[in-house]
């Protein structure tokens, strides 16, 4: 009976319903294509239609118009599907797609006839705008401000995401081939923004979607984000132009021989201004002038015009017609810059409005200079000048409003403005920003990183620039002592030519707390690269030298106080964890050598009293603890609905704890599932420094946007489920995404993942096919060595989760990791230790290996991993000549000339000691 009423569920049935809807989502259907789509009452799209038409745009060809529409219903989606297939033009199929999560409209397209097809979607502008009329968006994961007025075209890559205090609406875009636009249409009938995909027809079939997921935010997180989401960036004020409409005759306007104030069917009132041109070589084709402006400010200048007979015809100036100008005086009324034209009437036209919108005063102008103008023959009437100044302030980005900071040089940031040339920061303890103690600074930048340490307390910071009003005014909280280091060193002249293979480039190197060592790190390429020289002013040269054309240099500065470092009772550390384990387990983890712990528990619970008694257990069994919150998707009132009490009320009942090992924050934040801003993150991860500055805070991401998270955590923790090739890849892309700076821990898989599909779907788990076997264990966690990271982890343990084939159900598996786990924890000092590593890459034939080495009080380790599954044969550096000790295999080998020779079977990996 359940299978018959599944098929029946999935027949597609005549849509007979002007609305569909599924979950939180509504959708009205028209015979042309989707209408009115509404995401928990709000409409998010008001219309979606498909056009193919000629060449050049010149007509339409057709449509979706009088398409066959059905609807598919499942459990999991609503599918609205217009169907049309037009003779000689070719099938469109449009499908709106509603699940749980999103909203999806998908195009198939065939088209036959050449030229241009577009498929459009109109979002109304009532659902995105901004306070202030304006429309914040996201676009290419960079938060931006589109004009009150207007929105210049832009493409779209593959995600715009716009933005309101509490609905984000996120739209990923999808194509094979054309571009997917984003359009300003509010000045239009539709009210909207559009998001268009544009094509070609007549060529390769066009299958492009665009997937909408919105966020919809509680108050506690909607205030937040309007914080920074409802700044009022540009207002209107009217300027004082006085007789603008000529109703008291030329009163204020410089009116020459061939022009009159006439009573001549004006545009409004009784008066209005003519100039006629018979030779523009001798009459003047003006009427103008001056009003009062303010330097650096932004204008709108509109004017009426009427024309009759206007012909271009050359003069002292070429011919624009008529129309109005607009320029720029000095304060002693001084002709000072040119500004803009809004001309280009010719023939006869009646009353048409001419505007200038693009107008942005000089910084020491004192004037606008109007021209209305005749640059031809003929006549020009002019009517009711419009002045206005476009207001403007600079919006803020970070840190949000109250914040609590634990680093006594914070980074203030703010949203860029194009119209702006410099900004002014200001710093202060007062609100008022008295001239006593404040701190200032005039940057072309878009964030400021304050240079010396300020001491705890309360601070204000605001942003001015050149004919702006001042922005808002925000406040932190600063917690860092002033003499403690929360500063990474800063690295320049990393731009350098170079004339010679062998001549090193030199950099500077600054910190901001004196005498402190600086380790550096450099890499170009694959290859390794030496660094000599002490002080600011290190030198750098790659092994092999410089090749010719451009080399990319990789540099990272640490300092003794952000390496990365883990520290345990003020020794540095390499610790090794694993997740999900039970209290009961826990002797037996202990065992094997793990020194940290986790169960998920605690993502789904507020309990604070059994967390600590989860501690008290692994404390007693020698073991410590990383802890999460309650992420809120059972709850409803966790970290993802903005619950801040909670993380402080957790963070106060434990941070205590000898037990505790780190805070971890959120696992995979950007999932759409579980989403949690970047801002929303951040804020409680501030929140946490300011409460327990003594135990990291860390977040593991999945997507490429993880580095608009990076400020939400101490170090970053990379899944990498993969062979150990893989873990080579996916540390380095996660290193190209977050800066060499970042510190990385990796997270390895000791999960069956190929018997998983088996075991759900019903088959019975084979210990002896278990896969990562012994091998890859120990490959996977020695290949994220050799990428820097400062712990490994491994995913998961969960003896009682028979569902998932893990290590803890095959005693071979668990056998093999312990050894690994053994092996790394005697490698401790030396992968602890404050002194700088160093990794390359080998290319042998038939492989790769990757070879990391580290010197420390005269011995040299190397640990050598064959990422590849063939067996290979490897000649490695190694200084100096005589027998080496190769760890945990009992043998040695010689060095000879320099280097060692050794194979390398599948996943291998051997582990010397030189002296």
């Amino acid at each position: 009976m359940r299978t018959l009423l599944t098929a029946l569920l999935l027949l597609p049935a005549v849509a007979l319903a002007e609305t569909v809807t599924f979950g939180p989502w509504s959708a009205e259907t028209r015979d042309a294509g989707p209408g009115v789509v509404r995401y928990r009452g709000t409409a998010v799209c008001s219309h979606a239609g498909f056009s193919a038409y000629k060449p050049d745009w010149k007509g339409g060809n057709f449509g979706l118009d009088q398409a066959k529409l059905t609807v598919e219903r499942t459990a999991e989606r609503a599918a609205l599907i217009w169907r049309r297939d037009v003779p000689d033009d070719g099938p469109v199929t449009v499908t709106l797609t509603l699940s749980a999560e999103s909203a999806t409209w998908a195009v198939d397209a065939a088209v036959k006839r050449e030229g241009p097809c577009e498929f459009g979607l109109l979002v109304p502008a009532a659902s995105v705008c901004a306070a202030d009329g304006g429309v914040v968006y996201q676009l290419d994961d960079r938060l931006q401000q589109a004009a009150v007025d207007h929105c210049e075209c832009m493409a779209v890559g593959r995600r715009l995401v716009l933005e309101q205090p509490k609905l984000s609406l996120a739209w990923s875009c999808e194509k094979q081939s054309g571009n997917w636009l984003f359009q300003d249409f509010r000045a239009n009938d539709e009210k909207a923004l559009r998001i268009i995909a544009v094509w070609q027809g007549a060529g390769p079939r066009a299958q492009l979607s665009a997937t909408l997921t919105p966020t919809a935010y509680d108050d506690a997180s909607a205030a937040q984000r309007a914080a920074v989401l409802d700044q009022r960036t540009r207002w209107r004020q009217p300027a004082d132009v006085a007789n603008g409409g000529f109703e008291d005759g030329p009163d204020g306007w410089n009116v020459p021989g061939n022009g009159a104030v006439v009573e001549d069917l004006a545009h409004a009132g009784r008066r209005c201004a003519r100039l006629t041109v018979g030779d523009p070589a001798r009459d003047s084709v003006y009427i103008t002038r001056q009003i009062p402006v303010a330097g650096g400010s932004r204008y709108r200048a509109r004017t009426w015009v009427r024309t009759q007979g206007v012909t271009a015809r050359e003069g002292r100036m070429s011919s624009v017609g008529a129309g109005l100008i607009v320029e720029w005086a000095d304060k002693a009324g001084k002709w000072l810059a040119p500004g803009d034209y809004a001309c280009d009437l010719f023939g006869d036209h009646g009353w048409t409005q001419r505007e200038s919108t693009v107008l942005r005063a000089p910084d020491d102008a004192g004037y606008a200079v109007i021209f209305l103008a005749v640059r031809a023959v003929g006549t020009a009437w002019f009517d009711d000048l419009e002045l206005e100044r476009v207001h403007g302030a600079i919006a803020l980005a970070g840190p949000l409003p109250k914040a609590r900071l634990d680093d006594n040089t914070p980074t203030l940031a703010w949203r860029p403005d194009a119209s702006v040339e410099r900004y002014t920061v200001e710093l202060s303890r007062a609100s008022e920003f008295p001239a006593d103690g404040l701190v200032r600074k005039e940057t072309q930048d878009e964030s400021w990183t304050v240079p010396r340490a300020i001491p705890s307390g309360t601070w204000f910071w605001r942003v001015l620039a050149p004919g702006y009003q001042a922005s808002a005014t925000w406040s932190f909280e600063q917690t860092a002592a002033e003499d403690r280091d929360t500063t990474a060193p800063t690295l320049s002249g990393l731009l350098q030519r170079v004339t010679t293979a062998d001549q090193p480039v030199v950099l500077g190197v600054a910190d901001d707390v004196a005498g402190r060592p600086v380790t550096l790190e450099a890499r170009s390429g694959e290859r390794a690269a030496r660094v000599s020289g002490a002080g600011g002013k290190p030198r750098v040269l790659p092994e092999g030298g410089w090749r010719p054309g451009l080399n990319e240099l990789t540099v990272a500065a640490r300092d003794a106080a952000l390496d990365g470092a883990y520290e345990c009772a003020g020794k540095r550390i390499f610790p090794c964890g694993i997740y999900q384990v039970t209290p009961a387990q826990m002797p037996r983890v202990k065992k094997a050598g793990f020194d940290v712990v986790h169960t998920y528990e605690w993502e789904g619970s507020q309990d604070d009293a059994a967390a600590r008694r989860y501690l008290d257990a692994a404390w007693s069994n020698g073991l410590r603890v990383f802890i999460g919150f309650d992420r809120g998707n059972g709850s409803g009132r966790g970290l993802v609905q903005g619950n801040m009490d909670m993380v402080q009320r957790r963070v106060a009942a434990l941070c205590d704890h000898p037990g505790l090992f780190c805070w971890y924050l959120f696992d995979e934040p950007e999932v759409p599932g579980q989403y949690v801003s970047p801002r929303q993150l951040i804020a409680y991860a501030d929140a946490i420094r300011a409460l327990d500055p003594y135990h990291p805070v860390v977040v593991t991401t999945w997507g490429n946007g993880m580095a608009r998270y990076r400020r939400s955590f101490d170090t970053h923790w990379t899944q990498a489920y993969t062979t150990p090739g893989g873990v080579v890849g996916q540390l380095q892309e996660h290193r190209r995404l977050l800066g060499p700076e970042c510190p990385l821990t990796l997270l390895v898989h000791c999960y069956d993942r190929k018997q998983l599909e088996v075991v759900r779907g019903g088959g019975v788990f084979d210990p002896a096919r278990f896969q990562p076997d012994p091998d890859w264990l120990r490959g996977a966690a020695y290949a994220g060595i050799t990428q820097h990271i400062n712990g490994l982890w491994w995913w998961w343990y969960a003896a009682e989760a028979k569902d998932w084939p893990t290590v803890a159900d095959v005693p071979a598996a668990w056998e093999a990791l312990s050894r690994v786990v053994g092996q790394i924890h005697a490698l401790e000092p030396v992968l602890a230790a404050p002194v700088a590593d160093q990794a390359e890459s080998l290319d042998v034939p038939g492989g790769k290996l990757w070879v990391w080495r580290r010197t420390v009080a005269g011995t040299t380790t190397v640990v050598a991993v064959n990422t590849g599954e063939q067996e290979v044969t490897a000649r490695l550096p190694a200084l100096g000549d005589g027998p080496a000790e190769v760890l945990f295999e009992d043998r040695r080998v010689a060095r000879r000339g320099g280097s060692v020779e050794d194979r390398f079977g599948r996943y291998a990996v051997h582990v010397y000691r030189f002296r």
